[in-house]
This record gives C-alpha cells, structure tokens and sequence, in this order.
C-alpha cells in the first residue's frame, strides 16, 4: 500500500468530511420532508369519521349550506336561511333551529317530514328529486370516501301539466359513504333539499336538462377537517319550544298564510 504524502493525506480527509457532511444534510432534508408530509398528512386525508368533517356547499334550492359530520351525528346549517337541523345518536332524533326568533323543534326521525319544509320543489319546473339510479360505484372526493350514483331522468314533453317534472335528462350524485348514519338520514336530508331521496348525504350533485345544459344543484366549496364540540349537536341555552314544525320556518314578518306551505 502506498504511503500518502502529508498534502495528499489531508486532501483525502478533506474529500472524506465532505461527502460525511453532505450525506447528513441529505439525511436531514429527508427527514424534514417526512415530518412535513406527515403533518400534512391529517389534513389531507382525514377520517372524517373518527374526527369531522365540515362540507361548504352552494344548493340551488336552500342557498349556502355547511354540513358537518362526525360519530356522533351530524348538523346541516343552512347559512342563508339562520336554520340549522341536527341529528344525534343514540335515537337519531331531528332538532331543527330558528337562529332568528331563538326557536327549535324536535321529532323522531321517522315522525320528521322534510317535504313540508320545502314544497316550493313541487313547482319547480326541472325538479330533480325525481331521477332514479341507473348505477352506482365507490369513489374519492377529496379523499373522503363517496358512492358516484349515475341517474336518469324522465321525459314529461307529452305532459300538458306545467308543475310537472320534467326536463332533466340525468344526473350525478356523489353521496357521502358512511355506515355510521342510518340510511332514513340520508334519505330525509336529501329530501329537504329537492335531490332523490338516496341513503347517502349528498355532498355534490350535477344535472343535464334535456337541452344539453349542465346545472350544479349542489356544488361542493370545500372541504376541511374539524374537531367538533359536543355541544353544536345541542339546542343553544336561550332557545325555546316550538308548538309545531312550521313554526321554525317564520319570523318577525311572517304570518300564518306559511302554514300552508308546509303540508303534504
């Protein structure tokens, strides 16, 4: 083996430090990659179920809406309207809240009736709570686990009848996969707001008429994980009884001219 001069001997020590160093900042830069990504990590694909999960929506039939979901329950605030509607374990039972007059009314989920919330569906003239599933398949949506309902309309041109529903040709719904809610949840909250009555909360929801014209029924904003506070599945301190559901649905300047809206 040959014997290095002293100028030779450093240069090699030299030349091994540097590789030592740089292999270290690469191992660090490495590491500090992996510690960025994994705090990423829960904001990216959260489990809504085991933390929450908020939906900031825009529904062509109740406005602005933000839905939250979690295991105990879930809460759907329709933001332009000062209404909210909660529903909890263990009985599932429906709270819906007046944020305007401080007013709430409860009902077992099979005694609740969404539609008499809302029968302004019932003129619209290209209602889509009408369409039936042609098929479904599981999907992501943000990472959140969905079903992808593919529907199909019915062609009403014949009718002479101008409330009747017609004019959609078909429909896309991505519906919120989650075996924690009993099937009539999805089933009512859909309802409520004019989409087909499926298991799943809707989360998006696109249509085209029969004139090839595509329409966002509900169009999801975004999407974001959320520790919830037990207590916004709970009627506020403050809030009173009301006698009957249509009540929920006044204010100040309502009369009972609205009762009638709210019947089937």
């Amino acid at each position: 083996m040959p014997i290095l001069s002293p100028e030779a001997s450093n240069k090699k020590r030299k030349q091994f430090w540097l590789i030592a160093c740089n292999f270290l900042l690469a191992l660090l830069a490495f590491g500090s990659g992996l510690d960025s990504a994994w705090a990423a990590e829960p904001n990216k694909n959260f489990h809504y179920s085991k933390q929450g999960c908020l939906f900031r929506q825009r529904s062509a039939m109740v406005g602005h809406m933000e839905l939250l979901v979690n295991r105990q329950g879930l809460r759907l605030d329709l933001t332009d309207k000062a209404l909210s509607i909660v529903v909890r374990k263990p009985d599932w039972q429906v709270t819906m809240l007046n944020h305007k007059t401080k007013s709430y009314f409860q009902s077992t989920l099979v005694g609740w009736q969404p539609a008499a919330s809302m029968n302004a569906v019932l003129v619209r003239p290209d209602d889509p709570s009408g369409l039936t599933v042609q098929n479904c398949s599981p999907d992501k949506l943000d990472e959140i686990p969905v079903l992808v309902y593919q529907m199909k309309g019915v062609n009403n041109r014949g009718k002479k009848d101008k409330f009747s529903r017609i004019q959609i040709k078909s429909g896309t719904i991505w519906v919120l996969d989650d075996s924690n809610l009993p099937a009539q949840v999805g089933e009512k909250l859909n309802h409520f707001i004019g989409a087909p009555p499926l298991h799943g909360l809707t989360v998006r929801f696109v249509i085209l008429n029969n004139k090839g014209q595509r329409k966002e029924e509900v169009r999801l904003i975004a999407t974001e994980s959320k520790v919830v506070n037990d207590s916004i599945l709970k009627v506020p301190q403050g809030y009173t009884k009301a006698g009957k559901q249509a009540d929920i649905f006044k204010d100040n300047c309502t009369s009972d001219v609205l009762d009638g809206l709210f019947h089937e």
